[in-house]
């Protein structure tokens, strides 16, 4: 039993160091393709407007990207679940008493033995 818990632990574990490995290369490329999509914008804002310009064009653009992504992440935050508190335990069950045991051992045993009379 300890065994198959193990196993499908190690799998599971093995599943997300896999997920986790392409997650990490997608994010590489990833961004590599937003160094050359701002390399191609800066050439392209400093060829029309200017060296000047293009900065000043992508700071803000990169400025508002990450001030979106801020707001986003702290409206995650106020959006907290508030906790139920838990139901009351039931009540313990009434204590048995000698004589309940008693005659459910007999009855038991008179379901016995009329099985082995059939």
């Amino acid at each position: 039993m300890l065994s198959s818990l193990l196993q499908a632990f190690q799998s599971n574990l093995r599943r997300a160091a896999q997920r986790a490995a392409i997650g990490a290369i997608a994010l590489i490329f990833c961004m590599t393709g937003v160094f050359f999509l701002t390399l191609a914008a800066w050439i392209a804002l400093a060829a029309a407007l200017g060296a000047l310009s293009a900065a000043l064009i992508l700071g803000l653009v990169f400025m508002g990207v990450g001030l979106l992504a801020f707001a986003l992440v702290a409206m995650r935050r106020t959006s907290v679940p508030h906790r139920s508190v838990p139901p009351a335990p039931p009540p313990p069950p009434p204590p048995v008493r000698q004589t309940d045991l008693i005659n459910a051992f007999l009855a038991g045993l008179d379901a016995a033995k009329s099985m082995r009379r059939r």
